[in-house]
């Protein structure tokens, strides 16, 4: 049954999204998605986010202005 590590959501507001991944992409737990900067403030402190679990690419945020509860990406386990 799918639980919430299948989600990776924003927890900051007003930031542009420089993703890491690609649709499709295999990744582990703890990879590099995507960094997320501060588009009202330059020189402050980006933030990243990583894979929850392992898995694949299903659904990746594709604008570049992201805010709070906006899925960066979904990642779904690999069943053969």
């Amino acid at each position: 049954m799918p639980d919430d590590s299948l989600f990776v959501c924003c927890k900051h507001r007003a930031r542009t999204s420089q993703p890491r991944v690609a649709l499709g992409d295999i990744v582990k737990a703890g990879e590099l998605l995507a960094r997320i900067h501060n588009i009202d403030r330059t020189a402050t402190e980006l933030h990243e986010y990583f894979a929850n679990r392992d898995g694949m690419i299903i659904i990746k945020y594709v604008p570049t202005i992201i805010n709070i509860g906006d899925n960066l990406n979904v990642i779904d386990e690999i069943v053969c």
